[in-house]
């Protein structure tokens, strides 16, 4: 079967890998991500990118679907909305740990975290995070083994 790609529209985002997580972590706030590599992905018709860059995952507690080296979308969630997130986020926290989990709960300041793959739980504030971004669609995901 031949798919037809000539009329899809491309679009250039900067693309994280695991080794400059802290250095997009650190430029979070001014969302200058003018060093980083960049990756062309297919643009899907009416979805926003605004912001958006592409995350390479580092190890496997999101498998299976977010596997270690899966590359997806990620959208910056405002601090204003942070308190209305579920689902699974990029969080970056004030102890420089960067994490990706499913955000289950959400209350009163307090989320509850948990790892797809093995149902590991943990607690963080609002008061924790210092930049969050939803994770959205697969731009790649690696062979299974």
């Amino acid at each position: 079967m031949f798919v037809d790609t000539s009329l899809q529209e491309l679009l250039e985002l900067p693309f994280i890998i695991p080794s400059a997580y802290g250095s997009f972590t650190n430029s979070c706030h001014d969302r200058n991500y003018g060093d980083f590599d960049t990756v062309r992905i297919v643009k899907q018709p009416g979805v926003d990118y605004t912001g958006a860059v592409v995350l390479e995952v580092r190890g496997n507690s999101m498998a299976p679907r977010y596997p270690e080296r899966s590359c997806h979308v990620v959208r910056p969630v405002s601090d204003g909305n942070w308190q209305h997130a579920l689902g699974v986020h990029a969080i970056a926290l004030r102890s420089e740990m960067f994490i990706i989990k499913r955000i289950v709960n959400n209350v009163n300041g307090i989320l509850r975290l948990k790892s797809d793959n093995n149902g590991d739980e943990m607690e963080i504030t609002l008061g924790d995070i210092n930049c969050m971004w939803k994770v959205g669609e697969a731009t790649f995901m690696p062979a299974e083994d």
